[in-house]
């Protein structure tokens, strides 16, 4: 085997030796609706429109058929359609291949589907997506939005059955939806027990919209709620209320004033909304607040990723004097993987030379440090390939 093969290989089993059972999957929310794996479509869609009716010899077109020719299908033009109109429109654009072109023809429709056929729609975007056709992220929040608004509990109901893919814009478009049409139906709702992760992100932004944009009157709110996902989508709300007030305040303010019994949900909001705006803030708060309650270190995992690719040795310097190191073969913190698993891995991988330098200089009684000691030696020549150190 190469070097730098066995080099990568090694650089996964270490980060491997220290993952927790524990660590969240992170989705990129922007995409999450585009990956819908929907049903086969319905057959009483059919031909599309243009095809059955706009090239019968001397026939007039209508204003629904007069506008698909022109490639583009107006709000008011898609009401005066048919149901199996309408469905053979959406079936017409989700094959269109240019984005534009797409949205032209499909958004307008959208607005005008009902509770009853809105299904098949998704279905049938769903199902040109899946055959390689992907649908413009603009088709997908439009439809969440539009079933929100005509049938949303049969729409939450659809992200029960098929969570794969989906993620928190999707879900809170729908809520939005739900929110111009029913806000109090919307808000009972966020207020009922046992909501999954997904469900959490919608009923979080029913709640913060009864707030009426008052970060006092939510922080109350959220103080009532048992300690949960639910309070931590909301503080993700009022983070976003308080950063906008009197022209913005920083996350750090934020959690410093905040009562100490919101700060352990607040722990991870306020590192990843760091993070996104200053990494070297978002460093400085982590040095000075990790090991308080609430510590959540997979909340900084992509963080931390982007400080071991740009300077791996100074990022592993940095990470092991974070508490929560395991402290036992087999043990796991609360808190999930230690940075200095992610960091001393690539760290591993550019030079695996330095990082056993370095690595030299550590208690070597320390299990962290057994850890990747045992990664090193599987990985040599003769030591029986990569694997992952005893925990």
């Amino acid at each position: 085997m190469k070097p730098t093969a066995i080099l990568a290989i090694v650089a996964c089993t270490a980060v491997a030796a220290f993952l927790a059972g524990r660590m969240g999957k992170e989705k990129d929310d922007g995409r999450e609706g585009a990956r819908d794996g929907a049903a086969a479509a319905s057959p009483s869609a059919g031909r599309s429109l243009v095809e059955t009716r706009a090239d019968r010899p001397g026939k007039r077109l209508s204003a629904p058929e007069s506008g698909a020719a022109s490639g583009v299908v107006t709000l008011e033009q898609a009401r005066r359609m048919t149901r199996e109109e309408r469905l053979a429109m959406i079936e017409k654009g989700a094959k269109l291949a240019g984005g534009t072109a797409q949205k032209d023809l499909i958004l307008g429709v959208i607005g005008a589907l009902q509770a009853g056929e809105i299904r098949d729609a998704v279905d049938l975007i769903g199902k040109a997506q899946r055959n390689g056709n992907f649908q413009a992220p603009e088709v997908w929040a439009a439809m969440w939005t539009q079933w929100g608004k005509v049938a949303p509990e049969d729409c939450f109901a659809r992200f029960r059955e098929r969570p794969e893919g989906k993620g928190r814009d999707d879900v809170r478009n729908t809520m939005r939806g739900w929110l111009e049409t029913d806000p109090a139906g919307a808000l009972a709702w966020a207020k009922q027990p046992d909501r999954t992760p997904l469900e959490a992100s919608a009923a979080a932004l029913a709640i913060s919209h009864g707030a009426q944009g008052d970060a006092a009157k939510l922080q109350a709110t959220i103080l009532d709620m048992p300690e949960g996902v639910l309070r931590k989508e909301t503080l993700k709300d009022l983070y976003d209320i308080e950063g906008m007030k009197d022209g913005g305040r920083s996350p750090e303010v934020i959690y410093a004033e905040m009562p100490d019994s919101l700060k352990a949900d607040a722990w991870s909001v306020t590192a990843q909304r760091l993070a996104f705006s200053d990494q070297e803030a978002a460093k400085q708060w982590i040095t000075e607040h990790a090991g308080e309650p609430g510590t959540d270190y997979g909340a900084t995992r992509r963080m931390v990723m982007d400080l071991a690719n740009g300077d791996a040795a100074a990022a592993t310097k940095w990470a092991v004097d974070l508490p929560g190191l395991p402290q036992a073969p087999g043990e796991y913190p609360a808190s999930g993987v230690h940075p200095v698993a992610i960091t001393g891995s690539r760290w591993l991988q550019v030079d695996p030379e330095g990082f056993k330098t370095w690595l030299a200089t550590q208690p070597q009684d320390q299990v962290w440090v057994k850890q990747f000691q045992s990664v090193i030696a599987r990985s040599a020549p003769g030591g029986g390939g990569p694997q992952v150190a005893p925990q």
